[in-house]
């Protein structure tokens, strides 16, 4: 078949065509990647800059100091990551303040943009031997700021997951036949297991839980009498923004056996489990902070208070105590009457980060905590076990706490009314850790 004289050569056109959007194909995809790449790079560098302009600034001793270790800082970091600000191939600009957005003006911020040149092969070829790519970013800095733990939450169980082979307790768990009612608060339970019959929050038996409310679980939840219904699905609590105390005693501390079945204790440093005294009697506590490392062990038939004039009140210049307990378990005995308050004064006398502290127990201690008392005992101020297994054993008489209660794992058990009731003047408030992040 001959070919039309006026269709000869079409093929070399259209093969011209095709190999032009060939080579614009691999211009796009050769020179384009290439910017996107340099534009991922600017964006991280601007990111990690930023954060650590930050970060100079929470550690910086004060305004003038923080914003000129802000720029320094957030400069190194764009230079340890390939931007180097030399006007040719990039151009680094950092401010604190920043300079324009929703953030202009506001000194805890810190402003990073980079502008990269990224140089072409193939689009050149029409007249563009460069192409620019931007990115910002910008990074807020937060001071520590003084809140209540966790929320104000009366009970806390800070255990993260199912509990382990091996170990006792799940991480929330009321049983018997307790009734416990929470006054002015709720309870959050950090753990998201989910484990049929080992639930973060389990409730059981002829046990009642109240709370004005709610009981806050992150992972699942078993109940028959919880009041309101238990909300699964809570974020849990971030541990890590908080202070943890560092109490230091720096003197003996002793009890005088002041005759007839009483004794006085004073504040300081204790080897042995405390009191270790016998026969059991009076325990009158003198104001100031106790650092237990044989832990605390109460049998049976004491009486121990902190009011020392015996007139029912806590007076807040001369009485209250707060013990910290680096080693050994902590038991209160049911068959003893307590009646203890934190120190709810902040003069200069008593360092303001313990005010209402009434126990703490540091991480290094993993104690087995059991609190428990006569009718009408009362614990005020706030127990803080991070670590610990802590078991509130109700009676058939009734103990208050005018406390909130924060450990690892928590177990509710035995009978009677078990009343914890929150007061945010009756408990310790935490300064929260400084903190960087990206908010844009």
């Amino acid at each position: 078949m001959n070919t039309h004289p006026k269709e000869r050569g079409q093929a070399l056109i259209m093969i011209a065509f095709a190999a032009i959007g060939l080579f614009a194909f691999t211009a796009l995809a050769i020179d384009g990647g290439a910017a996107f790449s340099k534009d991922r790079q600017a964006q991280n560098a601007a990111d990690a800059a930023a954060l650590a302009g930050a970060l100079a600034l929470t550690r910086a001793a004060d305004a003038a100091a923080g914003h000129t270790a802000a720029l320094a800082a957030a400069d190194a970091s764009t230079k340890t990551n390939s931007f180097n600000n030399d006007g040719t191939t990039n151009t680094v600009s950092i401010y604190n303040p920043p300079v324009d957005g929703p953030y202009a003006g506001q000194a805890n911020y810190v402003q990073v943009k980079i502008l990269a040149r990224v140089t072409t092969y193939f689009t050149r070829v029409i007249g563009r031997e460069s192409v620019d790519v931007g990115a910002e970013a910008i990074a807020r800095t937060t001071g520590p700021t003084v809140l209540p733990w966790h929320e104000g939450d009366a009970l806390v169980s800070l255990m993260p997951g199912c509990k382990s082979p091996g170990q006792s307790d799940d991480p929330f768990v009321v049983s018997g036949n307790a009734n416990i009612n929470v006054n002015g608060s709720g309870i959050r339970v950090n753990s998201d297991c989910t484990q049929n019959a080992h639930e973060a929050f389990s409730q059981g038996g002829n046990s009642s839980v109240t709370v004005d409310t709610e009981v806050c679980v992150y992972g699942g939840a078993s109940y028959n009498n919880v009041s309101p219904a238990p909300k699964e699905g809570c974020p849990p609590s971030d541990n890590s923004q908080y202070q943890l105390p560092n109490p230091v005693c720096k003197h003996d501390g002793f009890i005088a056996d002041l005759g007839g079945g009483e004794y006085m204790a004073f504040p300081g440093n204790y080897t042995v489990p405390f009191p270790d005294e016998s026969p059991a009697g009076k325990l009158y506590l003198q104001k100031g902070i106790y650092c237990l490392h044989d832990g605390f062990d109460l049998h049976g038939q004491w009486y121990v208070t902190s009011d020392l004039n015996n007139d029912g009140l806590h007076d807040s210049l001369d009485e209250g105590v707060f013990f910290f307990v680096d080693g050994g378990d902590i038991t209160f005995n049911g068959t003893s009457y307590i009646n203890i308050h934190a120190v709810d004064t902040d003069d200069q006398k008593f360092p303001d980060e313990f005010v209402n502290m009434l126990i703490y127990v540091p991480p290094s201690n993993r104690a087995n905590i059991k609190l428990t008392g006569d009718n009408g005992s009362i614990f005020t101020g706030t127990i803080l076990a991070p670590t610990s297994s802590t078991e509130i054993l109700g009676s058939n008489n009734s103990t208050a706490y005018h406390s909130q209660i924060i450990s690892y794992t928590v177990k509710v058990s035995g009978g009677g009314f078990i009343d914890i009731t929150y007061n945010q003047n009756q408990n310790n408030l935490t300064p929260t850790n400084p903190a960087v992040s990206l908010v844009k």
